[in-house]
């Protein structure tokens, strides 16, 4: 641990140890490093998720090694456990072997109750987050086009553009073509604009199928950030708790501090008054 790392107040309850322990220890040479602070959780990923806790494995010229083991899970007490090598099984493409390494970590985490209060934060940052977002299921997966907007924005709506060189019975035929075309893309949207369809719902079902839609959130989401300790923490830790997004930045990262939500103030010592470099503000 490095003199920022603050990881004895991480809620490790999330894992399960007995699945982590069949893992393969991993043995790092002496010239590797591991990951400064575990933090590789993604947007969307449920408080406690394992990718919270696993650090990547560097070699000495700050790289992944090109044969082994790329990624570990530390828990104080436990040897790192392996999660991810660089080696792909025959006939693998990238979202297969993407798929596969996600129900590897799926394996090791104990979800949270839905009514837990760090998964309802979680909620909340969703639904703050993919507001007015709903997936079009008409469409493929990678498509730019599976998320739409409701209620629909202007710049998918036509406009009409007048020119004084055609005539009055031109502008009313193309004013109506116009209103048309924004009748029929509203009633389009408004079809997937339902609360099953909405991105926040859906992203919370992947971890809990039988999680329903909560109306009011989808029609007033949060529009204030929320510090973010459900990640990691089992409560909202204090500012000498505190090792923000983990790595070499120490609290808070950003101001108000994005994890404990701590506000710097002026005078404060630079233990605690940091730039988003990690260096204290002058």
């Amino acid at each position: 641990m490095n003199g920022n790392d603050k990881s004895e107040f991480y809620d490790y309850s999330t894992l399960d140890l007995v699945r982590l322990r069949h893992l393969p220890i991993h043995k790092k040479p002496p010239t590797y490093n591991y990951q400064d602070g575990p933090g590789n959780g993604c947007m969307g990923d449920p408080p406690g998720f394992p990718t919270y806790f696993t650090r990547n494995v560097y070699t000495q010229f700050g790289n992944n090694p090109g044969r082994g083991a790329v990624v570990v899970i530390t828990v104080p007490g436990e040897k790192p456990r392996v999660v991810e090598t660089t080696g792909w099984r025959p006939g693998d493409d990238w979202d297969k072997h993407h798929a596969r390494q996600q129900a590897k970590i799926r394996r090791l985490w104990k979800p949270l109750s839905l009514n837990h209060p760090r998964t309802k934060a979680w909620i909340r940052d969703l639904h703050r987050h993919l507001h007015s977002c709903y997936v079009d299921d008409s469409k493929k997966e990678r498509d730019n086009d599976r998320t739409v907007i409701w209620p629909v924005p202007d710049y998918k709506l036509k406009s009409f553009t007048d020119d004084p060189r055609f005539s009055d019975k031109w502008r009313e035929k193309e004013k109506e073509s116009v209103r048309q075309a924004n009748k029929e893309t509203r009633a389009y949207y408004r079809k997937i604009a339902t609360p099953d369809n909405h991105s926040a719902v859906r992203t919370i079902r992947k971890f809990y199928a039988d999680y329903q839609p909560e109306q009011d959130l989808i029609d007033n989401p949060p529009t204030a950030v929320e510090p973010q300790w459900w990640e990691r923490y089992g409560q909202q830790p204090t500012p000498g708790q505190c090792a923000g997004l983990g790595g070499p930045h120490r609290h808070p990262i950003g101001d108000p501090c994005q994890t404990c939500g701590h506000s710097a103030k002026k005078g404060e010592e630079d233990g605690l008054n940091l730039s988003l470099t990690g260096r204290p503000k002058k």
